[in-house]
């Protein structure tokens, strides 16, 4: 560098003057000697270890999200909202207790955010046991009355039918027909 003496208002003020040097590089500094502070490494250190640093704190960020019980809830809340038609009843209800327990170890203001979705998934699983329960109970007394009686036990029993997911409803549909081919033929 060299300095160049500039006359302003009676005083000499000293200007540097800075030459063009084309091989350096955008992001390369000057040391005080005037060469290129790139060359040495420090400049490439100090982005492998910002990066390095970048990474680890990108690492157990993710970590940490994918560990927590809010997180954990959410992919099994995702995960049981398709079974809810296909499986069966008992399957429903293990996962539905699984999901109550990540729900349980959430603070009070995550508890908030789920408790809507975790009450609705509780009481459709609630509506599928119940039918179950009325199911096995009008079996048990459809044979009971005339033909009338049986053939209203018959409609109960179908509609109850209708309410449960595919996997339960295969575990009463042979009993079901039995019934409807004896109200067929009035027996």
């Amino acid at each position: 560098m060299t300095q160049s003496k500039k006359s302003v208002g009676g005083l000499n003020l000293l200007r540097r003057k800075q030459h063009h040097h084309p091989q350096r590089s955008v992001l390369g500094h000057c040391n005080s000697k005037g060469t290129d502070s790139s060359t040495n490494g420090s400049l490439y250190h100090l982005n492998s270890r910002t990066l390095f640093f970048l990474f680890l704190f990108w690492s157990g960020y993710s970590l940490f999200f994918s560990f927590s019980s809010s997180n954990k809830l959410r992919t099994k809340l995702k995960e049981i909202s398709p079974l809810l038609e296909t499986e069966s009843t008992e399957l429903l209800k293990n996962k539905y207790l699984e999901i109550y327990h990540f729900y349980l170890k959430l603070s009070e203001k995550n508890k908030r955010n789920f408790y809507s979705k975790v009450t609705e998934l509780r009481e459709r699983i609630e509506e599928h046991l119940q039918a179950e329960k009325r199911i096995s109970e009008l079996f048990l007394n459809a044979d009971d009355g005339d033909l009338g009686d049986r053939k209203k036990a018959y409609l109960k029993i179908y509609n109850y039918y209708l309410k449960l997911p595919e996997k339960s409803r295969q575990k009463y549909y042979a009993h079901i027909v039995r019934l409807r081919d004896r109200l067929e033929r009035g027996e």
